[in-house]
């Protein structure tokens, strides 16, 4: 064989390889994630209960995507090839804010924004969500403006703004995760505070 022969012998050898792992399926790696909601029973809601209603929970553009959001310098993020949240963020957001304050406040009574004008609620709850997301050395960060205004006249009876961290275990996705259910467990016990603080 000569050496022009057995070069192109090698490049269609080559290219077949090529091709082949090209045509051959690759494994899907992505992983889906949902906050959780804090653990503990709930104690059994009072004669009286506090009806609430939850909302607007507004989320900046940058969060309200499907991907994890890593933030990797002060102006720069970074979205996640292969990880992603298992429903809309600020949906989830608004789901587990609700059902950590069903367990600190002993109320199953917590209605979604918008409701209807006859609701008969003690306070609304209104969150503006500005950061949420874990950085790359595993701090996980919630910043929030958070208000609790009468249900009717709309009086805002109290006016805050959260800045709360938590430090993720490991590198894992499911470290950060956890990470952010645990701030969303702390922004609801200050909001659960302020409201015992406004009943007394």
């Amino acid at each position: 064989m000569t050496r022009l022969a057995r070069r192109i012998l090698l490049a269609c050898a080559a290219f077949s390889l090529t091709a082949c792992s090209i045509l051959q399926p690759q494994p899907d790696l992505s992983r889906f994630f949902v906050l959780t909601p804090m653990t503990g029973s709930s104690l059994p809601p009072p004669a009286k209960a506090l009806r609430l209603g939850l909302g607007p929970i507004d989320f900046p553009p940058y969060l309200q995507r499907s991907q994890l959001v890593t933030r990797s310098g002060p102006n720069e993020i970074e979205l996640s090839e292969n990880y992603y949240w298992g429903e809309p963020l600020d949906l989830n957001f608004t789901r587990v804010l609700a059902q950590n304050l069903t367990s600190l406040l002993a109320t199953e009574q917590i209605l979604f924004f918008p409701w209807y004008g006859g609701a008969q609620l003690n306070y609304a709850i209104q969150v503006s969500v500005t950061q949420f997301q874990v950085d790359t050395h595993g701090e996980a960060r919630l910043v929030a403006r958070w208000k609790i205004v009468d249900a009717v006249g709309d009086k805002v009876r109290r006016s805050e703004e959260s800045d709360l961290t938590e430090t993720a275990a490991d590198s894992s996705p499911d470290a950060a995760v956890a990470a952010l259910s645990r701030l969303v467990e702390k922004l609801s016990r200050e909001i659960a505070a302020a409201i015992e603080e406004l009943k007394g």
